[in-house]
């Protein structure tokens, strides 16, 4: 199910505690939640259509050896900072990862998210569950 976010006009998928990654959501989780009517994609997000440099500023720095598959990726630039909202498929499990990286450290911080290091090391994904606009979420559902 999509609950409203504390952010206008997006919203999360439930089931996992706030301040969590979201690393391991099932593909039918995704096809069965149920979009809210809300449109409103605040004007600024764009769905990219080429993903050559997303991977390396949305995918966390970790030991695991995941291979990941980008599905999805929306990106903004909000307040003179880049936003990435993303939607990563674990060829090792089926799984889906869901993740925001910005290029700002700091606001995350601020914040009190932990900022995890991409493999790009100039961007950071934050330790919290995702939001999204509509969007996203309906895309999502499409390409699954």
């Amino acid at each position: 199910m999509l609950r409203p976010s504390s952010v206008e006009n997006e919203y999360y998928l439930t089931g996992d505690k706030p301040g969590t990654l979201q690393y391991n959501i099932n593909q039918n989780t995704i096809r069965n939640y149920i979009l809210p009517e809300n449109l409103e994609d605040r004007g600024f997000w764009q769905i990219l259509e080429n993903y050559d440099d997303i991977k390396l500023k949305i995918t966390p720095h970790t030991k695991a050896n995941i291979n990941w598959e980008i599905i999805l990726a929306m990106i903004a630039e909000i307040n003179n900072e880049i936003w990435i909202k993303c939607a990563l498929l674990n060829k090792n499990n089926n799984k889906i990862a869901l993740l925001t990286s910005t290029d700002k450290k700091i606001t995350l911080i601020a914040k009190r998210h932990r900022a995890i290091k991409t493999i790009g090391g100039e961007y950071f994904v934050g330790h919290f569950r995702m939001s999204a606009p509509v969007v996203f979420w309906k895309t999502l559902q499409d390409i699954i």
